[in-house]
Protein backbone atom coordinates (compact mmCIF):
# COMPACT_ATOMS: atom_id res chain seq x y z
CA UNK A 1 0.00 0.00 0.00
CA UNK A 2 2.81 2.38 0.76
CA UNK A 3 4.03 2.06 -2.84
CA UNK A 4 0.60 3.10 -4.11
CA UNK A 5 0.59 6.11 -1.80
CA UNK A 6 4.00 7.20 -3.08
CA UNK A 7 2.84 6.68 -6.68
CA UNK A 8 -0.31 8.70 -5.98
CA UNK A 9 1.75 11.56 -4.50
CA UNK A 10 4.03 11.61 -7.52
CA UNK A 11 1.10 11.56 -9.92
CA UNK A 12 -0.56 14.42 -8.01
CA UNK A 13 2.72 16.35 -8.09
CA UNK A 14 2.97 15.78 -11.86
CA UNK A 15 -0.63 16.91 -12.36
CA UNK A 16 0.05 20.06 -10.34
CA UNK A 17 3.23 20.66 -12.33
CA UNK A 18 1.31 20.30 -15.61
CA UNK A 19 -1.34 22.78 -14.40
CA UNK A 20 1.37 25.29 -13.47
CA UNK A 21 3.08 24.85 -16.83
CA UNK A 22 -0.20 25.35 -18.69
CA UNK A 23 -0.89 28.49 -16.70
CA UNK A 24 2.61 29.76 -17.38
CA UNK A 25 2.21 28.94 -21.06
CA UNK A 26 -1.01 31.01 -21.25
CA UNK A 27 0.68 33.95 -19.53
CA UNK A 28 3.69 33.74 -21.83
CA UNK A 29 1.45 33.54 -24.90
CA UNK A 30 -0.36 36.70 -23.82
CA UNK A 31 2.92 38.48 -23.16
CA UNK A 32 4.18 37.33 -26.55
CA UNK A 33 1.11 38.84 -28.25
CA UNK A 34 1.60 42.09 -26.33
CA UNK A 35 5.26 42.25 -27.33
CA UNK A 36 4.42 41.53 -30.96
CA UNK A 37 1.99 44.48 -30.92
CA UNK A 38 4.71 46.67 -29.43
CA UNK A 39 7.16 45.58 -32.11
CA UNK A 40 4.61 46.35 -34.80
CA UNK A 41 3.96 49.79 -33.31
CA UNK A 42 7.70 50.52 -33.13
CA UNK A 43 8.21 49.37 -36.73
CA UNK A 44 5.37 51.63 -37.89
CA UNK A 45 6.86 54.52 -35.95
CA UNK A 46 10.25 53.93 -37.57
CA UNK A 47 8.66 53.87 -41.01
CA UNK A 48 6.92 57.17 -40.31
CA UNK A 49 10.19 58.65 -39.04
CA UNK A 50 12.00 57.45 -42.16
CA UNK A 51 9.37 59.09 -44.34
CA UNK A 52 9.65 62.30 -42.33
CA UNK A 53 13.42 62.27 -42.66
CA UNK A 54 13.14 61.76 -46.41
CA UNK A 55 10.72 64.69 -46.66
CA UNK A 56 13.06 66.86 -44.58
CA UNK A 57 16.02 65.90 -46.77
CA UNK A 58 14.04 66.84 -49.89
CA UNK A 59 13.07 70.17 -48.31
CA UNK A 60 16.72 70.76 -47.38
CA UNK A 61 17.82 70.12 -50.96
CA UNK A 62 15.13 72.43 -52.31
CA UNK A 63 16.15 75.14 -49.82
CA UNK A 64 19.80 74.76 -50.79
CA UNK A 65 18.88 75.16 -54.46
CA UNK A 66 16.86 78.30 -53.72
CA UNK A 67 19.67 79.78 -51.61
CA UNK A 68 22.24 78.94 -54.31
CA UNK A 69 20.00 80.58 -56.88
CA UNK A 70 19.62 83.69 -54.71
CA UNK A 71 23.38 83.90 -54.17
CA UNK A 72 23.96 83.59 -57.90
CA UNK A 73 21.39 86.32 -58.56
CA UNK A 74 22.95 88.61 -55.96
CA UNK A 75 26.42 88.03 -57.38
CA UNK A 76 25.05 88.79 -60.83
CA UNK A 77 23.48 92.04 -59.61
CA UNK A 78 26.70 93.04 -57.85
CA UNK A 79 28.80 92.38 -60.91
CA UNK A 80 26.37 94.42 -63.04
CA UNK A 81 26.55 97.29 -60.58
CA UNK A 82 30.36 97.24 -60.64
CA UNK A 83 30.42 97.50 -64.39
Amino acid sequence: METLAILEERINALIQNIKELKSENVALSEENKRLLHQIEAIENSLLRNDQSMEELNQEKKATQQVVDSLITSIEGLLSQKEQ
